[in-house]
């Protein structure tokens, strides 16, 4: 993960690999439940090739709530995201792992462009008191009314249903 300042003059985290976070002018370091929080949160993406849906058509199917259930080795999540059409999104979550439970809340702005999924704001976390930037670009290998199937820079797959669609 890396810091950079955005626009708004805020800093910005960004992941560089699973499980290491680089601040600037610091050596990087491992953190645990971390790279996992942003997975949920933070969607980065582009549009399968066999996609023939414009970033417009992609951008009114992500309109809702989408929620996330997976139980991956050493973690179980659950969260909900909602891209509201005035490209504000919110969402709340829980990551159980083996070393406890923490809670996330996350708000701030998502566009599509180019079939990528491009997100920034800011995320809180119970297991910790000050706020997070984040900024993320994931793939969108595909979207229909109600499934949404995103690849992250590491080439993970995450799935989400649309609220109430399973």
């Amino acid at each position: 993960m890396r810091r950079r300042e955005t626009d708004t003059g805020r800093e910005a985290l960004l992941l560089d690999a699973p499980g290491k976070i680089a601040a600037q002018g610091a050596s990087s370091y491992s953190f645990g439940i971390v790279p996992v929080i942003l997975v949920f949160v933070l969607f980065l993406g582009g549009c399968d090739s066999r996609s023939r849906m414009s970033d417009e058509e992609i951008t009114r199917k992500l309109i809702g709530t989408w929620v996330a259930d997976e139980m991956k080795a050493g973690y179980r999540i659950y969260g909900e995201t909602d891209f509201h059409r005035d490209g504000v999104q919110s969402g709340n979550g829980v990551v159980h792992t083996v070393n406890g439970t923490t809670t996330l809340r996350f708000s701030g702005d998502w566009s599509v462009r180019n079939g990528h999924l491009l997100s920034e704001g800011e995320m809180r976390m119970s297991s910790s008191g000050d706020p997070e930037s984040y900024q993320s670009e994931d793939m969108i290998e595909r979207v229909t009314d109600n499934e949404l199937i995103l690849v992250n820079a590491q080439g993970v797959r995450t799935i989400r249903h649309k609220k109430g669609q399973f």
